[in-house]
């Protein structure tokens, strides 16, 4: 029975990522829908930072706030996350 439940799940999995490549390739996709795809990268770092800084993680919400600013200055996706990662260290450090 497990190996079956693990089967289904493998099968739902792999059958949403072919769907979801094959719309996109082909050009299917509403507007809508390649504007939420557009952002999804970012929406799922956030809910997995967020709770983090939440519970008081210091060093990375000082990260977090350099990546801001350097976002705003630079408007460079790598060098803010440079920043983060830096930021997050040498406070970690102390």
């Amino acid at each position: 029975m497990t190996a079956l439940a693990i089967g289904m799940m493998a099968l739902a999995t792999y059958a949403t990522r072919i769907l979801g490549a094959w719309l996109v390739a082909t050009g299917r996709v509403p507007d809508s829908v390649r504007r939420l795809l557009d952002h999804l990268a970012t929406c799922t770092l956030a809910a997995f930072v967020v709770p983090v800084i939440l519970a008081g993680d210091v060093a990375l919400a000082a990260g977090v706030a350099g990546a801001m600013i350097a976002m705003l200055i630079w408007r460079s996706p790598l060098l803010s996350m440079g920043v983060a990662v830096v930021g997050t260290a040498l406070i970690r450090l102390i």
